[in-house]
């Protein structure tokens, strides 16, 4: 059985946008593909809505909201797709709510480094 960072090192190689099916022979073509779509107005508003809706980071033991991201990170939450089935026509049920810190781990990237603040106390 694969393990589940390799599938979803994989996963771009096919997505569904809009109900057509779209395959990419290079991970740089589907990043542009994707960038694209997150810059969208359509993915924006999908997103402002699902933090309004869920305003605190959904990954196993943090709850982290927004103006904590912020200060901790120096970038509010993001909206984390599940599967790449229903870019355009994303469900609530398709996306998580992650701090930056939880995302980049989903991803298997290193964490973020958090933002040290001199006044903040210990």
């Amino acid at each position: 059985m694969p393990n589940e960072y390799a599938y979803e090192k994989e996963r771009w190689r096919q997505v569904i946008y809009l109900g057509q099916i779209y395959t990419f022979e290079s991970y740089e073509e589907f990043r542009q593909f994707y960038d694209d779509y997150l810059r969208s107005p359509l993915w924006r508003e999908f997103a402002r809505q699902i933090k309004a809706d869920r305003p605190q980071c959904e990954a196993e033991g943090c709850g982290m909201y927004d103006e904590e991201s912020q200060h901790n990170w120096g970038q509010g939450l993001h909206v984390h797709h599940l599967h790449y089935d229903t870019l355009g026509e994303e469900r609530d049920e398709d996306v998580q709510v992650l701090c930056p810190h939880d995302h980049n781990i989903t991803h298997g990237r290193p964490a973020p480094m958090p933002i040290l603040d001199p006044f903040s106390k210990l």
